[in-house]
């Protein structure tokens, strides 16, 4: 009661009016306040009541003020002092505490007279409403109760506790166990104020006197969490209408206070600091990474290199002075500290030592979970440097996991071994491979978990694919079949991922083999599944995609196991897989689309319009993208999108070659050297130094064709060859064939183009291929005088065969005019003009001014040969014009 501030407003007395004369005195001794009621009447008269001793009373005193009298200098018997506190003297200028200043005043002199007069008792109105009236009533927040007067009567006199009390050391507030607890809403029964009699209250609005009392100061940690942490929720207000309002959930922090269980305050607090700061320096530096990922400059990228360590440093520190606590905790921060070692620093050494550590924990806390995805992901760090010991990390999980029939995670190890097996450079893990992943479907069809069972069946069709085997497509096309089998599936509805994984596998073992057939039918239902995602982008919003399965799990499993499963809404565990984005999707789209009309292209040229189409997409800025991601894993994606767009590049190039449009198809080439970057152009240097072979023959160049041929990214090795497979054998097929047709074409160089077929016969022979078995063939039948005419006509004709099975317009046109050449030279009859005539018209179709030329010049003969000379003219008249239309180099040696 002897606060300076005592009945005052904190706003009024911040503004320099109540306790301070002047300003500077308020600016010394302030400090936080808050505002709570004062008392009521009947609890003044208990607190005045109980207050025995004078110095006891708690002294707020500031700089500047004099403190209360010693006890020796104020008459003991007597509480009429005629002095004033040096701390009211300052507040009697204050219009607005003059009555609450008589009113206490005359609470001390009437509590201390009444207790001097045992046999007399006055109603406290009688002597308190010439002050003041009926103070309003003190309910505390917290409890809403307050404790009835200490005074008790005895022998028919009021007996004061105060009196009776011999310890001079009494507590002020200090009242006996055995006091009823009486409501704040019923009168009371005090030594000052008798049962019978009732007190009057004015029934007017009073104004509530408020009393300021210091604010106990918060920690550092409670701090910085209101300042950089989740606000907290405000109180909603009262819904008009008697409405109810909804409750709604609030996530907790990341970094939550509870976590820090068995730390001291300091250690929690320090704690809680150093996580809060770790996760901060983070979400900053992976807010730019997107922005990084394609800006040239060094400034951004030392920024984020130094909040990363910033955040590195706090996250360690943090785990470095974890002592006792949640080891479920301790082994989170481990994972997620290693997590972040292996995605954006080099320090392998220490992620891995962070990783057998948790393992150890875990192994000693029973956190399988846990255990398992630090598994993973010391998997993933080994495949860095050392495939096999990944490899071997993997088989020893798996062991653990099929022991203890642990389904889930028997999915995700042998998932991540198939997803790890597909990056190696070389097949050779193509055996292993196909087993763990019929070991996967086995389990899969067990449990009926369709999801995994067809993605088992996609991956073990890219595995088949990428092996490059004679008998790889077949296999590869069973495996699709039965993916293809569930595609009705409900599961399958909802995850439109799966279903364009199978139609991009299906039209990849298409385009293996050769067999443009069914082709248009799944580019329809390619195009439809794009549109249905155009149009409503919430069935692709992420390159991620969620593999659910029938397993139950907890709803902490996406923070145990650090994104690896996820928890459905019905409590079922998925599997989180990264593939392709929007712009991925929609480009590699465009990519197929062109691919699969590529043969047609000399007569529609619609493969170039979706290349081309594919390349603006590709163009398309999203480097405002949103979303948190490692600067290496924003690298690997723009890298990939790089990538695409090089390919298509790549084949609008094919497409103007098909066509014989060399000078479009050189400055096209030239654009990719200087558009894209050396690292991207390195990864794909073997098909562009095989373009660019391509180009210098189809413009007559032939020394520079055979110069780009004869590289070592070209040649097939005379041994060894078993080393090389896939897309890198083809293209060295298909420039060793072009080598040996120019070879051919000399006398001089014959016998070297027809040892280099010989070679390459086998291969040839075996692929799976049908295109270039044909090409071989057709090259077998060229210019050889010591072969049979039997074996001969064998040979082009089994070529003829392929390539009308196959629709391939540029090998029908070649055979056909070696055919002419070979058999139908200087002979009359209605074969050899049919032959002539369907050369002619096949090179018209192919717009190419070469076999144009060659075909019109075999047409205009054989008229000549059956006499009908008006349409040798005209057939020559239209080779000529068409040869103007051919390079110059070609022109040449048909000059010579």
């Amino acid at each position: 009661m002897n606060n300076q501030n005592y009945g005052q407003n904190w706003q009024q007395q911040q503004q320099g009016q109540y306790g301070y004369q002047y300003q500077d005195q308020y600016q010394q001794s302030r400090q936080p306040m808050v505002v709570i009621p004062q008392r009521p009447q009947e609890g003044l008269m208990q607190c005045y009541n109980q207050q025995n001793n004078y110095d006891s009373a708690p002294n707020y005193q500031n700089p500047g003020h004099h403190p209360f009298p010693p006890r020796q200098q104020v008459p003991q018997a007597s509480f009429d002092y005629d002095f004033q506190h040096p701390q009211l003297q300052h507040m009697q200028s204050v219009p607005q505490l003059q009555s609450q200043m008589q009113y206490n005043h005359h609470m001390f002199q009437g509590n201390h007279q009444q207790s001097q007069q045992f046999q007399r008792q006055q109603p406290h109105q009688d002597a308190s409403s010439v002050y003041a009236s009926t103070p309003p009533t003190l309910t505390s927040q917290s409890q809403g109760k307050f404790v009835q007067s200490q005074s008790s009567t005895h022998g028919g006199k009021s007996i004061d506790r105060r009196e009776s009390s011999s310890d001079g050391h009494t507590k002020r507030h200090s009242m006996p166990l055995s006091q009823p607890v009486v409501s704040a809403s019923t009168p009371k029964a005090t030594a000052r104020l008798p049962p019978a009699q009732q007190v009057q209250t004015d029934p007017r609005p009073l104004k509530v006197p408020q009393v300021v009392i210091p604010v106990k100061h918060k920690s550092a940690a409670a701090t910085f969490a209101d300042a950089f942490g989740p606000k907290k929720p405000q109180p909603a207000a009262k819904p008009q209408g008697g409405a109810k309002l909804q409750s709604t959930s609030k996530s907790l922090p990341k970094t939550s206070p509870s976590l820090l269980d068995g730390a001291s305050d300091e250690e929690a607090d320090r704690k809680l600091i150093l996580l809060s700061l770790a996760d901060q320096y983070i979400s900053a530096a992976r807010s730019m990474s997107n922005s990084l990922a394609r800006s040239s400059s060094d400034g951004g990228y030392q920024e984020y290199q130094k909040l990363m360590t910033m955040g590195l440093q706090c996250l360690d520190a943090a785990i470095q002075q974890w002592r006792v606590g949640d080891a479920r905790t301790l082994v989170k921060l481990r994972l997620q500290y290693a997590t972040l070692l292996f995605e954006e620093t080099d320090s392998d050494e220490i992620a891995q030592s962070q990783l057998s550590q948790g393992i150890t924990a875990c192994d000693r806390s029973k956190l399988s979970d846990q255990k398992f995805s630090m598994q993973h992901l010391l998997a993933r760090i080994q495949f860095k440097t050392k495939p096999k010991a990944a490899f071997k990390v993997i088989d020893g999980a798996l062991e653990d996991v099929v022991a203890y029939k642990n389904v889930i995670w028997i999915y995700v190890f042998r998932l991540l071994r198939t997803s790890l097996a597909l990056q190696l450079s070389r097949n050779t893990e193509t055996q292993s491979t196909v087993q763990n992943l019929r070991q996967l479907i086995h389990v899969a069809e067990a449990r009926k978990d369709v999801p995994v069972l067809v993605m088992g069946h996609v991956l073990e069709a890219c595995v088949y694919l990428r092996s490059g085997s004679a008998e790889s497509t077949e296999h590869a096309q069973r495996a699709i079949a039965a993916a293809r089998s569930f595609q009705l599936h409900p599961s399958l509805q909802k995850l439109p991922q799966l279903r364009c994984m199978i139609i991009f596998q299906d039209l990849c073992c298409d385009l293996a083999t050769g067999s443009l057939g069914q082709l248009d039918g799944k580019i329809d239902g390619l195009q439809e599944l794009v549109d249905a995602v155009s149009a409503n982008s919430k069935m692709w919003p992420t390159g991620n995609f969620n593999l659910p399965t029938s397993v139950n799990t907890s709803s902490t499993i996406l923070e145990d196991t650090s994104g690896i499963l996820r928890s459905t809404a019905d409590g079922k565990a998925s599997i989180s897989l990264r593939w392709m984005n929007q712009t991925e999707l929609f480009t590699l789209a465009f990519l197929l689309c062109g691919v699969t009309k590529l043969q047609k292209n000399c007569m529609d040229s619609r493969a170039e319009q979706y290349i081309s189409e594919g390349i603006s997409y590709a163009k398309r800025d999203i480097s405002s993208s949103k979303g948190s991601k490692s600067l290496e894993s924003a690298v690997e994606s723009v890298a990939r999108e790089d990538n695409i767009s090089l390919t298509l590049h790549i084949y609008r190039i094919i497409a103007h070659a098909i066509r014989s449009n060399w000078p479009l198809c050189a400055a096209q080439l030239k654009q990719i050297r200087d558009k894209f970057s050396s690292a991207t152009v390195e990864q794909h240097a073997q098909i562009i130094q095989y373009l660019d072979g391509v180009i210098k023959q189809g413009s007559g160049d032939l020394r520079g064709a055979l110069t780009s041929y004869n590289s070592a990214d070209l040649s097939v090795p005379a041994q060894s060859t078993t080393k090389i497979s896939g897309a890198d054998l083809e293209t060295r097929l298909v420039a060793t064939m072009n080598r040996i047709m120019i070879l051919k074409s000399s006398a001089g160089t014959n016998a070297e183009g027809q040892a280099l077929l010989q070679a390459i016969s086998p291969l040839c022979s075996k692929h799976h291929n049908e295109a270039i078995q044909a090409a071989a063939k057709m090259l077998q039948a060229t210019p050889n005088p010591t072969m049979p005419v039997i074996q001969l006509k064998e040979f082009l004709h089994h070529s003829l065969q392929i390539a009308q099975k196959l629709k391939n317009q540029q090998l029908k046109t070649l055979l056909l005019n070696v055919m002419n050449v070979r058999f139908f030279a200087g002979i009359v009859g209605e074969q050899a003009n049919k032959s002539a005539t369907t050369s002619w018209q096949l090179a018209r179709q192919m717009r190419s001014p070469l076999w144009m030329g060659v075909s019109g010049q075999n047409l205009a003969q054989m008229h000549r040969l059956h006499g009908c000379h008006d349409e040798a003219r005209q057939a020559q008249h239209d080779a000529e014009r068409a040869f103007s239309n051919a390079p110059e180099g070609v022109k040449r040696r048909f000059e010579q």
